[in-house]
């Protein structure tokens, strides 16, 4: 059932608008489930989605400071995975490093 909402977020973000104020009442949620084995993968796809929709800076740096005031050791190895592979897709021309940084020392 939860693979099925976050798939309908995912389906929400490709075919309609989608903006940074709609994505901040579902980011935290499905960034949570990056660390759930049954869903991370569903989770990374649909943050990309998201991210591609919106602006991959704002839900990376929403993301990394959500996973990083977490203290959960599996969601913050998997943001650090999804930030790596949301880079390489998007590339560093608009990512401010230092933000997200700031974040992690936090």
């Amino acid at each position: 059932m939860l693979k099925l909402r976050i798939e309908i977020v995912k389906y929400l973000a490709e075919n309609n608008s989608f903006t940074a104020t709609v994505a901040e009442y579902c980011l935290m949620d499905i960034a949570e489930k990056l660390a759930d084995a049954k869903n991370s993968t569903i989770a990374v796809e649909t943050l990309l989605t998201i991210a591609e929709a919106t602006s991959f800076e704002y839900i990376a740096d929403e993301v990394v400071a959500f996973a990083f005031n977490q203290k959960n050791p599996k969601v913050q190895q998997e943001t650090l995975l999804w930030l790596c592979r949301g880079i390489t897709e998007f590339g560093l021309y608009y990512f401010h490093l230092l933000a997200i940084i700031l974040n992690i020392n936090k």
